[in-house]
C-alpha cells in the first residue's frame, strides 16, 4: 500500500495566446511542495550480495516504496497548429527540477523522475470513415536509486505511437494500433524493460441500452 503524498502547494501561472489563425501557444511555469511523496526505489538483492540461497524476492527484483519531501519546480510551453477541424497537430514540452529532503535512505534522489520530456500529438478525420493520430514522445535520462549501490542513470528514450480507426457504421469501429514504433527495450524503470514494438488489432461495438 502507498500511503498518500501531502500535497501542500501545487500553483501554476501562464499565459497563452495566437501567433497567427492557424498557430497557438502557451508558455507557463509553476511550483509544487509534496509531503511524503513516494519513490520507487530498487533492492540490491541478498542473492547477488552473499551468493547463497535466499528467497524469490531477494534477488534484485523488488522495488521498495519510501517516501521523502519533494518541491519541485516546473516550466514548459505548447505550440498548437489547426489547419481546420480535421487536422491539428501539438507540440509540447516539459522541464523539472527537483530538491528532495528526508530522503536520506535513498540520498535524496528524485528516483525515476525525468527533468524533461517532450510529446507531439497529432490527429487527422480523413474523411467520414477514416481517422489517424500519433504520439511521438521523449523522456529524458533519469537517475534510480538502488539500495546499497548508489544511484544509477537510466537513459533517455523516444517512443511512437499510431492509432488508425476506420468507422464501419456508427455502432462499429475498426482499428489497428502500433505501439513503440522506434523500437527498443528501453527502461522506464530500473531493470524492467519495456516490450518491443507492439502491434494491436480489433474492434469497437456501441450498444444502445
Amino acid at each position: 500500500t502507498v500511503a498518500p503524498t501531502d500535497r501542500s502547494l501545487d500553483a501554476q501561472l501562464g499565459f497563452k495566446g495566437k501567433l497567427s489563425e492557424n498557430f497557438g501557444y502557451q508558455v507557463f511555469g509553476g511550483y509544487r511542495i509534496e509531503n511524503n511523496r513516494y519513490f520507487y526505489n530498487k533492492d540490491s538483492g541478498s542473492a547477488m550480495i552473499t551468493g547463497t540461497e535466499v528467497a524469490a524476492y531477494e534477488y534484485g527484483n523488488v522495488f521498495y516504496t519510501q517516501y521523502g519531501d519533494m518541491n519541485t519546480v516546473l516550466y514548459g510551453a505548447t505550440l498548437s497548429y489547426d489547419v481546420n477541424t480535421a487536422f491539428n497537430l501539438t507540440l509540447s514540452a516539459k522541464g523539472f527540477s527537483y530538491d528532495v529532503e528526508n530522503g536520506d535512505a535513498f540520498f535524496n534522489i528524485p528516483s525515476h523522475l525525468p527533468e524533461f520530456t517532450a510529446d507531439l500529438v497529432g490527429n487527422y478525420q480523413i474523411n467520414d470513415k477514416w481517422n489517424v493520430g500519433t504520439t511521438l514522445y521523449y523522456v529524458g535520462q533519469r537517475e534510480a536509486f538502488r539500495a546499497g549501490a548508489g544511484f544509477e542513470p537510466l537513459d533517455s528514450f523516444v517512443d511512437l505511437n499510431i492509432d488508425v480507426n476506420y468507422k464501419i457504421n456508427p455502432k462499429l469501429t475498426a482499428f489497428l494500433r502500433g505501439q513503440n514504433l522506434t523500437g527498443g527495450n528501453y527502461e522506464y524503470f530500473l531493470d524492467y524493460p519495456v516490450q518491443d514494438l507492439q502491434i494491436l488489432g480489433g474492434a469497437v461495438y456501441k450498444f444502445d441500452f
